[in-house]
């Protein structure tokens, strides 16, 4: 079980304290509006939220509650800092999923003459170098709090007794206050030379000490020192590109998907996805992308973390967490009832013809009808309408397809093929030749009825008018109609009417047809007057019906 030690801030000032040596260390963040912890990015493991209280998992198996860490009046601009030997870390929580929290760390440069986060970092001196740590805090005139952010400047500190071997060039040995270094004729433990802290200077570690002579601290330094050579440069913390977007597990048109980012160049790079990881190297123009399998990521519409862990040529490791959306689920796309029965029939397509349905909000539709392609995004309400001229419909009797293609956001995409029917013609005709192939209806004709006859569309209303009087019937399978009309329908006499026919086909189409026939019951007979030297009367009857 380890202590911790860390730094609060608040209204009253900073405050540094250490947890104690429990497994599971608390600490009261109160109305501390900066908590600074001296541990690594690397050290954490994960972070939760218990009601108010801020967890830290740690690599170890340890944790770190913060008290009240997202309640009070600091609780939405608090920030948590991590630092150690020297390197400040901000840590952001970029999301959630339930109680876990995933962070992402933001290197802050102290390297300056001064810092407000001065107070809140961490150099570990105590575990560097014990002799140097009681120079260093009055030097900066912090009360024993002080602070450095680079590795050259400790080094320029340590050498206000001699030069002790922190300067890179291994030549020196302490001022004698260590016995450890006091040159009393024994070795001291030699350290290897390292690198420069990344965010420094540079100013590697020396050798701590060699031979001695006796007292007099002028240890000669027999170890090798460091060179000093340090990049001094921030490591780049990796991010992953648009980790809000959705990421189609068919994408790639295999089953896979593809993870891209960017990162520090050179820098090793895994990514880790519900249990599976992939690794690759970021490129020289800090690019990176790593594929998963179609069996590695579960198909369906959810959110799921990434785990990217990059570690550079200086050992510097970092680890941030996202959250990935998946969506694998086709968009659902449907064509609603086109003209009010899916037939289009002339009067419709005179003026133009609307599809219209419903889909996933936001996808993008390509509509193909009668040869034209048309292409609309669903709305918010879920609803989509196209439309297509009178001089994009082809006349005619057929049926025609409609075929949709729905893509969402995130690539899936469906497609979908409807048929409507297409009918813009009918037809309508009276048989030449009625009643009796004349065309007259004498009186023995009328006295018993007439019936016309004509043709139609199979199934089509016919309507017939005769002298004023309809009759409705329906044409046959054959496509054949006839009406038939009572001698009281017919009115007597002798005269010519038109037979007028309108017939509707099941489409709504309409036809007409027109046709004159004769009526004629009357006759009459006369007598020559003065026949035979008589005198006669001239009579004229009407003749009976039925009568020649």
């Amino acid at each position: 079980m380890n202590v911790y030690k860390y730094a609060v801030r608040d209204s009253g000032g900073v405050f540094r304290g250490e947890t104690s040596d429990a497994a599971n260390a608390t600490i009261a963040v109160g109305e501390a509006s900066e908590v600074s912890l001296n541990i690594s990015p690397g050290n954490v493991s994960s972070y939760t939220r218990q009601g108010s209280d801020l967890v830290l998992h740690l690599s170890n198996g340890e944790t770190i509650t913060l008290q009240g860490y997202f309640a009070g009046t600091q609780a939405e601009d608090r920030e948590l800092l991590l630092s150690r030997d020297g390197e400040l870390h901000l840590v952001a929580f970029t999301d959630n999923v339930g109680d876990e929290y995933f962070a992402q760390y933001t290197a802050v440069d102290i390297t300056g003459k001064w810092s407000s986060y001065d107070q809140m970092t961490f150099l570990d001196l105590d575990d560097v170098e014990p002799v140097i740590a009681p120079l260093v805090a009055p030097a900066l005139g912090m009360g024993g709090l002080g602070v450095l952010g680079a590795g050259g400047a400790a080094a320029a500190f340590a050498t206000s007794g001699g030069d002790d071997g922190k300067d890179g060039d291994g030549d020196g040995g302490s001022d004698g206050e260590d016995p450890a270094k006091t040159g009393d004729g024994e070795a001291a433990p030699e350290d290897t030379g390292g690198s420069g802290t990344p965010g420094g200077t540079g100013g590697g570690t020396a050798s701590d000490g060699g031979s001695g002579d006796g007292g007099d601290g002028t240890g000669d330094g027999g170890g090798s020192g460091g060179d000093g050579n340090g990049s001094g440069s921030t490591p780049i913390i990796p991010t992953v590109d648009n980790p809000d977007g959705e990421y189609d597990v068919g994408g790639n048109g295999d089953g896979s998907v593809t993870i891209t980012g960017t990162g520090e160049p050179g820098a090793s790079l895994t990514v880790e996805i519900d249990g599976n990881t992939q690794s690759t190297t970021v490129g020289e123009d800090g690019s990176w992308s790593v594929t998963f399998e179609s069996d590695q990521i579960a198909t369906g519409e959810y959110e799921t973390a990434v785990t990217i862990t990059s570690s550079d040529a200086r050992g510097n490791t970092t680890v941030i967490n996202e959250v990935l959306d998946v969506d694998t689920i086709p968009p659902e796309v449907d064509l609603g009832t086109v003209e009010g029965d899916d037939v289009i029939n002339a009067a419709e397509a005179s003026d133009g013809v609307t599809l219209s349905g419903s889909g996933e909000a936001g996808s993008t539709l390509s509509v193909e009808f009668q040869g034209q392609t048309r292409t609309t995004t669903i709305g918010e309400d879920g609803a989509w309408s196209i439309d297509y001229a009178a001089s994009e419909i082809t006349p005619g009797t057929y049926e025609s397809e409609v075929t949709i293609t729905a893509t969402d956001g995130a690539g899936n995409s469906s497609t979908e093929t409807f048929s409507l029917q297409v009918d813009t013609e009918t037809g309508a005709g009276i048989d030449s030749g009625q009643l009796g192939g004349d065309d007259v209806a004498n009186a023995a004709e009328q006295s018993a009825g007439i019936t016309l006859t004509g043709t139609a569309e199979a199934g089509a209303t016919v309507e017939v008018t005769l002298v004023g009087v309809t009759k409705t019937v329906t044409a046959g399978q054959d496509g054949t109609w006839s009406a038939s009309y009572t001698s009281s329908e017919i009115p007597q006499g002798t005269y010519e009417t038109t037979v007028s026919v309108v017939a509707t086909d099941a489409a709504g189409n309409s036809a007409t047809a027109n046709h004159v026939i004769g009526v004629d019951t009357e006759t009459f007979v006369t007598y020559d007057a003065g026949q035979a030297g008589a005198t006669t009367r001239r009579t004229r009857r009407r003749s009976p019906p039925g009568w020649a």
